[in-house]
């Protein structure tokens, strides 16, 4: 990019010279700008295909690199962590007996409730009082 950018620069001094310049000179100042010009466009092609194999190669690295990249392989403990899978298994095993115990209790109450008058008359007398 650098050379491209001196190339512009020297152009447009020669552009500037070219238009202070008396008629003598004038048809080797026009070889000149030409040259410059095709240099100009030369290293524009250049730069064109090396910005293009570049974009390739960093295509090409980013889909051979894995997604996933191992930093530290694991390691086998030396002792099981408790509790062990036995243990874990009887204690859930007990609290859901103790919790649908719980919930068929409580099933029970809310339905007995319902089905007697005189309770229900109190729940909706004790709202009734509240509003």
């Amino acid at each position: 990019m650098g050379e491209i950018d001196n190339i512009t620069e020297k152009l447009k001094r020669l552009e500037t010279a070219s238009m202070n310049v008396y008629d003598n000179n004038i048809p080797s100042v026009g070889i000149d700008a030409e040259k410059l010009g095709a240099e100009l466009s030369a290293q524009k092609a250049i730069y064109a295909q090396l910005k293009a194999q570049y974009e390739m190669v960093k295509i090409k690295i980013n889909s051979n690199t894995p997604i996933l990249q191992v930093l530290e392989y694991p390691e086998v403990p030396d002792l099981k962590s408790d509790p062990s899978r036995g243990k874990l298994s009887i204690i859930f095993t007990f609290a859901a007996l103790f919790f649908s115990i719980f919930l068929a209790f409580l099933l029970n109450a809310i339905n007995t409730i319902r089905q007697d008058p005189e309770a229900m008359r109190k729940l909706r007398g004790k709202n009734n009082e509240k509003n």
